[in-house]
C-alpha cells in the first residue's frame, strides 16, 4: 500500500492535512508519540445527540474499514485518527474527516 501514491494509505506531508483541514474548523493536527494525528472535539445539546453521532461515526468507520479512537463524555465526542499502517496522516483519514464533518453539520 505504501508504494502506490494513489493508495488510500498514501501518507501526506504536514502541509497537505493542514491545508485540507482549513475548511473543517473543529479539526486540528496534533503530534502524539512522534506521530501526526487528526484530532477533534464535538459538542452536542445532550448525551442522546452525542451518542447518536457516535453511532454514525461507527457506521462510517465500518464503511471505510478505517477506525478512529473515540471517546464520549456526556455531551461531547472526541476523535483522534491517523493511519496505523503508515504511522501518519493519509488520504483515508481525510475521507473519514470529510464524512464525519458532513454528519456533524446535520446537528447544528
Amino acid at each position: 500500500y505504501m508504494s502506490d501514491p494513489n493508495s488510500r494509505y498514501s501518507p501526506l506531508t504536514i502541509e497537505d492535512p493542514n491545508k485540507a483541514l482549513e475548511k473543517y474548523k473543529v479539526w486540528e493536527i496534533i503530534t502524539e508519540d512522534s506521530q501526526l494525528k487528526c484530532f477533534a472535539k464535538f459538542s452536542f445539546q445532550n448525551f442522546s445527540f452525542a451518542f447518536a453521532f457516535l453511532s454514525q461515526i461507527a457506521m462510517i468507520s465500518e464503511e471505510l474499514n478505517h477506525h478512529a479512537e473515540l471517546w464520549n463524555l456526556y455531551n461531547t465526542v472526541t476523535i483522534k485518527i491517523y493511519t496505523h499502517e503508515t504511522k501518519s496522516i493519509s488520504k483515508i483519514d481525510l475521507v473519514f474527516i470529510e464524512k464525519v464533518s458532513e454528519v456533524y453539520s446535520s446537528y447544528k
